[in-house]
């Protein structure tokens, strides 16, 4: 059966409207059951000033067949449309203008953080006939010409204390291996005691990179073990 329908877009300023008007007919036309495999024509006419006119003078002609299936998806499409919200655009006004100030602020203080990198001696040191020196690298950020000192800790191996460090032994292993750490390369020990054996330092609000040199000195070779120790590393501002 051919069935023709016409529908005409009024000339208004909020078009959008209309064609979600059209867009929700022409569902509604899909979504009856009893359209099921009738063919329908809908012809659809621009009143005269309709925005699309410019680009479609004629008449737009739809010639569907409409399918069960079509009918139960378009019902299921049509529902959605008529229960989401559709976009609108946002109204402008013209009668007038008031205006207010509103501060924004930030305090910032000093502050700083630090982090460290483990320190490896090696993994598969032999006799301890050479001095075994290594280094790392801690890391302080503190606010921009904030000043800081930087301290280690005697660390926690068995017989530490103040810049004497040692490597403990696991287990029921007793045995130790001296070590130290230093400022710079082979002197300048690095102790925790602020402006003795501290290292100082500026902020410049961005990262610092500050090396770490670590020394294992000659000595009598303990027995095979893995030796270890905890350095706490500490920034002062």
């Amino acid at each position: 059966m051919l069935i023709t329908k016409n529908y005409v877009l009024p000339a208004r300023q909020n078009t959008a409207a209309h064609e979600r008007w059209l867009l929700l007919k022409l569902l509604s036309w899909f979504a009856c059951p009893r359209n099921a495999g009738n063919t329908v024509t809908i012809r659809v006419p621009f009143a005269k000033g309709h925005r699309l006119m410019n680009d479609h003078p004629e008449a737009i002609m739809l010639r569907v067949k409409f399918s069960p299936f079509a009918v139960a998806a378009a019902a299921a499409i049509s529902l959605f449309a008529a229960t989401v919200p559709m976009a609108s655009h946002a109204a402008s006004y013209s009668t007038g203008i008031n205006t207010v100030n509103f501060e924004v602020s930030l305090k910032i203080v000093a502050n700083c953080v630090i982090a460290a990198q483990p320190l490896d001696f090696g993994q598969t040191q032999g006799v301890l006939a050479t001095a075994v020196n290594v280094n790392t690298t801690l890391n302080v950020t503190c606010t921009n010409t904030t000043p800081y000192n930087v301290g280690l800790s005697p660390g926690t191996g068995a017989g530490s204390t103040g810049t004497t460090r040692y490597l403990a032994g696991t287990g029921a292993n007793t045995q130790t291996v001296q070590y130290n750490l230093f400022q710079a390369s082979g002197n300048t020990v690095w102790g925790n005691n602020q402006g003795t054996d501290t290292h100082s330092g500026t902020g410049t609000g961005v990262s610092q990179p500050i090396t770490v040199y670590g020394q294992v000195p000659v000595q009598s070779t303990p027995v095979p073990d893995t030796y270890k120790s905890t350095i706490t590393a500490t920034v002062y501002f």
